[in-house]
């Protein structure tokens, strides 16, 4: 069995090596393409595969038909055979593939037409279609040689590509708008490449009778040689052979590249011919001189090839005592960057710049490169302190420090923010002022949700957002003062924002904007001076996330959050304070109440005034009518129970406070106590419960029904006995409770407004 299976393992190898050993041959799957199957001398591709040429009499390949679309991978082997038209089809035309890959390879395309073309790709897929000619040679009389109507075709190796006739309707390679080139080498002879866009044409090579108007990457240029002829090749292999150059911009575009000459007549020559698309003709190569303006090394010069960059490893940066390089500018104090083409001897002057950030005993030229030098660790130190007033706009990405501004200022370069954390960065910055010029800039904006920034003795002016946060975690305190053209504050996303302290307002009095708070963003508001209201885009979302638990306001009317427990009081200045609703009775002796309805929503809030005039402004501005002298704007109302001819007890209940628990009925001999009414006809509308919530200022009585008869009764009752002690004791508290005050005094004055005829109107406005 060994010695069987050894032989059956050596048979298989023997096998296999006479099979590498074999010539290559179409794969097995190959389409043949014979006599038998042309129609009329042309044959049509209707599905993907290989396809190879096995005819001499085959005049035109159609990949896909109008009522057939071709997807997928197409290779077509001409095999070493010339397809020749002369009829109405195209040699090999692409006509209908969708995102197709169509590759042509190893033989010849002759057009003797004049309506058509050697190649052309006119595809039901647009610009999808990708068309590869690989060793094939093309030609046609008095048409298109290769036609690009959609799609990309590309040309991979050397062929040979000719257009016989002179005729401007007639070139080499043509593309419309939807067709493109990429050639990277070949032979093109006669009429020049054409385009509606001659962006459509990429070319890495080839070499062209009449000058190609293509698009080139900055490693490739044409060069013009003594006969007149265009080649695309590496600038690299130009450097030798080129003596003259000049700027050529495409037509009808703003794109300019350089073209090579190896004569000087030529290069006058080709300028002649093509006018205002070219610059003046210069020598191929040029000086670039470094001025180092009073520096070491003194100037530099470099020899820099026509339509390239001067080579930064070999200038040497300058150096001086009183300053810092900073880069080379040219003419018109430009910044030069060494990736700029050169078209003329140029002269560039060193710019030098001031230290204007300083960590630990380390000065920095620009803020951002203090803070990388923190970020990266090159430096220990955890402050950044500013030396100068500057113009720049930095980002944060991680560390933990303070950003000292030194009574300095900042000022946003362009529409950026002047500092921006965009990573996991603990940071405090204060004592100074962050400005923009651009009116869309903004002074800090916090957009990583690791950030924790912390802002405080800092003014931010002259920008559009004072601060914008849409992540992380911002603690604004004292010193800040925020004045922006548009919203002070801007938040939005998971932002949690808390306001301990500082000054906010804007040019179109929006000192915050609440975007759609997703996520766990939120805005608490402890204290602060605010201009303005705040402005919710989506109001039952921001709603639930942002509280105010202090602060002073100029305009409660647009600022109603208020957290719970908390509200807003009249100051002596005018402005509203968010206080302990607990402490208003203390402060205030007038209250406004209202509702808003923001989107659906129904949020109520109330204000508190120390002045009845502006009380009663307010309440006539939300189109309330107040008769002079009612109470129904009072902050505090008064109760008083009135049993026999004795007042037992004052009460003083907050505005929309309930009664609470009602004073107990005296026993009277012969008398049933039936509780307390509102002076008004005793009927089940107008008797106190502990839930009854006031809207004025009453007078409740006692009632009473005589024990054995259906008599009730409110007149005084006579008692033998009465405690007048008890009777005193109540009437001292009534007029200096210690619940209300001096107010009591008051609420005496508005018992004559306890008649059945008010008790009724102030139970109508109730229910209403």
């Amino acid at each position: 069995m060994a010695i069987k299976k050894r032989l059956m393992v050596l048979a298989t190898a023997i096998f296999a090596a006479a099979l590498l050993a074999l010539p290559a041959v179409a794969h097995a799957d190959t389409v043949k393409i014979t006599d038998a199957d042309l129609e009329d001398g042309v044959y049509s591709i209707t599905a993907a595969g290989d396809y190879q040429l096995d005819t001499d009499n085959c005049t035109g390949i159609n990949v896909g038909k109008s009522d057939k679309v071709v997807s997928g991978k197409v290779t077509i082997d001409l095999n070493d055979k010339t397809i020749s038209s002369n009829a109405g089809n195209s040699c090999i035309g692409v006509l209908g593939t969708i995102y197709t890959d169509v590759t042509i390879s190893n033989g010849s395309l002759v057009q003797t037409n004049t309506s058509n073309a050697a190649v052309r790709v006119d595809s039901t897929g647009g610009s999808g279609p990708s068309v590869v000619l690989k060793g094939v040679n093309a030609s046609s009389v008095d048409h298109q040689c290769i036609d690009a109507e959609n799609g990309r075709i590309t040309i991979k190796d050397g062929g040979k590509f000719t257009v016989t006739s002179d005729s401007s309707t007639a070139s080499v390679l043509r593309s419309s708008s939807k067709g493109s080139f990429e050639v990277n080498a070949g032979t093109f002879t006669g009429s020049s490449i054409t385009a509606g866009d001659s962006t459509c044409f990429s070319l890495y090579g080839g070499t062209y009778s009449t000058f190609p108007e293509g698009t080139y990457t900055s490693s490739y240029g044409i060069i013009c040689d003594a006969n007149g002829s265009f080649a695309v090749k590496t600038i690299s292999s130009l450097k030798d052979d080129a003596e003259y150059a000049l700027s050529y911009t495409a037509s009808g575009t703003s794109y300019s590249y350089p073209v090579y000459f190896t004569t000087e007549e030529k290069a006058k020559d080709f300028k002649a011919s093509h006018g205002d698309c070219c610059s003046d003709v210069q020598a191929a190569w040029l000086d670039a001189t470094f001025e180092a303006d009073g520096a070491t090394p003194s100037s530099q010069i470099q020899k820099v090839f026509y339509g390239t960059p001067a080579v930064k490893d070999k200038v040497k940066d300058p150096q001086k005592d009183d300053g810092l390089f900073d880069y080379w500018k040219d003419s018109s104090g430009n910044e030069y960057k060494f990736t700029t083409n050169l078209y003329e001897a140029t002269t560039f002057t060193a710019a030098w710049t001031d230290y204007v950030a300083q960590v630990g005993d380390k000065k920095f030229t620009s803020l951002q490169a203090a803070e990388d030098a923190i970020e990266d660790g090159s430096v220990k130190a955890s402050e950044i302190k500013l030396l100068k007033d500057l113009t720049e706009s930095i980002t944060v990405s991680k560390g933990d420090f303070t950003l000292d501004f030194n009574g300095k200022t900042l000022t946003a370069k362009g529409s950026k923010a002047a500092i921006t954390v965009a990573g996991p960065a603990k940071l405090t910055i204060k004592n100074g002022t962050i400005s923009g010029k651009d009116t869309d800039s903004e002074g800090v904006s916090v957009t990583d949700a690791d950030a924790d920034v912390t802002l405080k003795g800092l003014n931010i002016q002259n920008v559009d957002t004072a601060v914008t946060a849409s992540a992380g975690k911002v603690t604004i305190g004292k010193g800040f003062v925020g004045k922006s053209e548009k919203q002070t504050l801007n938040v939005s996303g998971s932002a949690k924002v808390t306001i301990e302290d500082g000054t906010f307002s804007s040019e179109n009095d929006e000192f915050l904007y609440i975007e759609d708070l997703k996520e766990q963003g939120s805005i608490t508001i402890n204290g602060g001076e605010f201009g303005g209201m705040c402005v919710f885009n989506d109001a039952s979302t921001a709603l639930a996330k942002f509280k105010i638990n202090g602060g002073i306001f100029e305009n409660w009317e647009n600022v109603w959050a208020v957290a719970d427990g908390k509200t807003f009081l009249e100051r002596e200045d005018g402005r509203f304070e968010v206080v302990d609703a607990a402490n208003v009775k203390a402060q205030a002796n007038w209250v406004v109440s209202t509702s808003v309805i923001y989107e659906g929503d129904k949020f109520k809030f109330t204000v508190y005034f120390r002045d009845e005039t502006d009380a009663r402004e307010c309440y006539k501005k939300m189109d309330e009518e107040v008769e002079d002298g009612d109470a129904t704007i009072k902050a505090i109302y008064h109760v008083e129970f009135v049993s026999q001819d004795k007042t037992v007890e004052v009460r003083g209940l907050e505005e929309g406070e309930a009664v609470g628990e009602l004073p107990a009925g005296q026993e009277i001999d012969k008398y049933e106590f039936l509780g307390w009414y509102l002076n008004g006809n005793y009927s089940d509308d107008y008797k106190l419960s502990a839930e009854t919530v006031l809207d004025h200022d009453v007078k409740a009585v006692a009632l009473w029904k005589k024990v054995g008869t259906d008599e009730a009764t409110s007149d005084p009752i006579e008692i033998e006995e009465a405690d007048e002690s008890s009777s005193n004791s109540s009437s001292s508290d009534s007029k200096s409770s210690p619940e209300t005050g001096d107010a009591g005094l008051a609420a005496l004055g508005f018992a004559a407004l306890g008649s059945a005829a008010l008790a009724i109107a102030a139970r109508r406005r109730k229910a209403e």
